[in-house]
């Protein structure tokens, strides 16, 4: 059977879409696919690589404070907490010119059976906002572990530099080897410091 000319290029056409029709479905189609399952994928290990470079880094970082916390008078019992604590608010009170009006006896907020056991502190006091703004830095500069919980600050008079500071804030201490010989330095050593 002879063909046409015009029958043939038909054919041939027909031919060359069949063959790229193929081609596609089963050459070119997988291969964007998994070109593109390949770049997703790379780009979520690619965050996964930071977020994990992220908490190495934070976690060097944390483990230095730590140790500075340690060194710098975390206390290993309640009762010596408790003492730094008091006098540290008096110290910073008259250090800022705050006159204190309200330093009242720490509460437990956690048990001791906690890791880091915490205390929680309410102290009040009155001055101008210098004094207020000083006494609240050294609050937050603390060498030990301090953390104000709540904070609320009155104006005593309308028009006036006279104010009044209600805070509270808690502290942690590390319990001693005796108290709980393994909890500590698990946390010390999460911390990036070594057992005591």
């Amino acid at each position: 059977m002879v063909f046409s000319k015009r029958e043939r290029i038909v054919f041939i056409l027909t031919a060359a879409a069949i063959t790229v029709l193929v081609l596609d479905q089963y050459g070119l189609t997988p291969l964007l696919t998994a070109r593109e399952s390949a770049k997703i994928l790379k780009a979520k290990l690619t965050g996964d690589l930071e977020a994990t470079d992220g908490l190495l880094r934070q976690r060097r970082v944390l483990g230095h404070k730590w140790q500075e916390m340690l060194a710098g008078g975390m206390k290993a019992q309640r009762e010596e907490t408790e003492s730094q604590v008091m006098h540290a608010v008096r110290n910073f009170s008259q250090e800022a010119g705050l006159k204190l009006s309200s330093l009242l006896t720490p509460q437990a907020r956690s048990t001791d059976k906690t890791v880091l056991p915490e205390v929680c502190v309410h102290a009040g006091g009155t001055g101008p906002m210098r004094a207020v703004s000083g006494f609240i830095r050294r609050l937050e500069t603390a060498k030990f572990p301090l953390k104000i919980l709540s904070l609320q600050i009155n104006s005593r008079k309308e028009g006036t530099d006279d104010l009044q500071v209600q805070v509270e804030f808690s502290t942690l201490y590390a319990p001693d080897d005796s108290q709980s010989p393994a909890r500590t330095g698990t946390v010390t050593a999460a911390m990036g410091g070594g057992k005591k």
